[in-house]
């Protein structure tokens, strides 16, 4: 048998590189590059399983991790088995397995989860696996589990992507409550004081419980340890109470019925605005996290600054470099939070810029459509603080102008007309007193952009 098998025009499946590649199996395992230079290994020492699928006119081998993930290679053809059945056997001493998928199009059927993969059985055929490891957050709502998948980097060149799915649990009608059955008074005799009843959980909470107990969304990563935990931080976006947990090379929000993970590589920037009585510490990722219908680019925490912290931080298991301002002990008002998610993350802060309003602040009220907040000019961007937060670069702003700005009228409009978007957007409701501040500062802003830009080099 030869020393080396390849296969051209082999996909990897699941969310990763959509561009065919070449498959090789040499004695030290599977190898996979396409011509972006995306590559796929797989040591032999690391397999565990391997199944062969019939998937439409093709065939495809998945193979089992002793780490628990799972490869799928797609594009194969019927004869392919033969070969790759022998050679795998014969150097890594694992048989090839035969699995039928289900195709009765039935969309109910079982469950399970194994080496930490969820399988939809019908008929006790697969119809179809999702790699808990792609799991970005796992929720609960009613009798519905809502499964939502991880969004990185190595997603951003797929066009269309899934990015949720709605599972329905039937609830099960013989779970009671221990104190539901009625009790008999008999005349005369004095009614016991009832028991609180004991709330039992759904048949979906338990479904969820199960899935979180097989991801690393509830503790983190093995390869990601916590290092810091920060409880109830109220956000402004998303809405409510969350506990924040800092990993290695995550973080995760967890609150009631809500959990949301990303990884630090998703952070585009961070910002820390200031108001007389808040701060507001703004993560701005790509991609956004998102629940349901609804996608959060930019995560806004509301910190008072009369709040102080006492924060116990595990620097023994922090990277060399996310130590440098690290403290066993770190003690302080909403400050303090942000120079340890900036030490963690490693990621930049934007400045806030000069601006100062009418009332001394460094932003002025106003109202984008129904939403009112607090619009901040700082040094390179515009960024509206409401329930739905915006970030404006002055760079990419073709034409300011200011509307209804007359003796008559106690505030005025501030019209941006972007580049790359012909619908202006409009902030209203301005207080009259902030427009020669705001438009001297804006000006000043666009034109030292302008400059910088004419000052690069022809060639950059």
């Amino acid at each position: 048998m030869a020393e080396t098998v390849q296969f051209p025009n082999i996909f990897v499946s699941g969310k990763v590189k959509g561009v065919a590649g070449t498959l090789q199996i040499n004695k030290t395992g599977f190898a996979w590059k396409n011509s972006l230079g995306h590559k796929v290994n797989v040591l032999a020492t690391e397999l565990k399983k391997a199944f062969w699928f019939h998937v439409g006119p093709c065939c495809r081998i998945a193979l089992t991790l002793k780490t628990g993930s799972f490869v799928r290679f797609e594009g194969l053809n019927t004869r392919d088995r033969e070969t790759i059945s022998a050679y795998i056997a014969s150097n890594f001493k694992v048989q090839l397995e035969n699995k039928e998928l289900a195709t009765k199009g039935w969309n109910w059927g079982k469950t399970q989860v194994e080496n930490k993969i969820l399988s939809f059985l019908s008929d006790n055929k697969v119809c179809f696996e999702v790699p808990l490891g792609d799991l970005s957050s796992v929720k609960s709502d009613k009798n519905d589990v809502i499964l939502q998948f991880v969004q990185d980097e190595t997603t951003k060149t797929i066009p269309e992507l899934m990015v949720e799915m709605k599972l329905y649990v039937p609830p099960d009608l013989n779970a009671k409550s221990s104190s539901s059955s009625p009790k008999v008074v008999e005349e005369g005799e004095e009614p016991e004081e009832e028991e609180e009843e004991e709330e039992l959980p759904t048949a979906s909470e338990n479904f969820k419980n199960l899935l979180l107990t097989h991801t690393t969304i509830r503790s983190g990563s093995s390869s990601s340890p916590l290092i810091t935990s920060i409880p109830a931080i109220n956000f402004f976006t998303p809405r409510g109470r969350l506990d924040l947990e800092l990993y290695k090379t995550s973080f995760v929000f967890r609150g009631k019925g809500k959990d949301y993970q990303a990884p630090y590589s998703s952070i585009l920037a961070l910002s820390f605005l200031e108001i007389s009585a808040n701060n507001y510490l703004v993560v701005s990722l790509d991609p956004p996290i998102r629940q349901g219908n609804t996608s959060y680019q930019h995560l806004i925490a509301s910190l008072k600054r009369s709040d102080q912290y006492n924060i116990e931080i595990a620097v023994d298991v922090a990277a060399d470099e996310q130590k440098e301002d690290l403290e066993a002990t770190m003690e302080g008002g909403p400050e303090t939070i942000l120079k340890i998610i900036k030490s963690i993350t490693r990621k930049p802060l934007l400045k806030n810029g000069s601006f100062q309003s009418d009332a001394q602040e460094k932003c002025v009220r106003s109202s984008y459509k129904v939403n009112d907040g607090h619009l901040f000019p700082m040094e390179k961007y515009l960024f509206f603080v409401s329930k739905v937060p915006m970030m404006i670069a002055y760079d990419s702003i073709k034409l300011v102008s200011v509307h209804r700005l007359s003796k008559v009228n106690q505030s005025f409009d501030l019209k941006l007309q972007l580049k790359d978007d012909p619908a202006p957007i409009t902030f209203s409701s301005i207080q009259k007193t902030e427009s020669r501040n705001l438009i001297k500062f804006l000006l000043l802003m666009m034109m030292t952009m302008m400059m910088e830009l004419l000052l690069l080099p022809r060639n950059a």
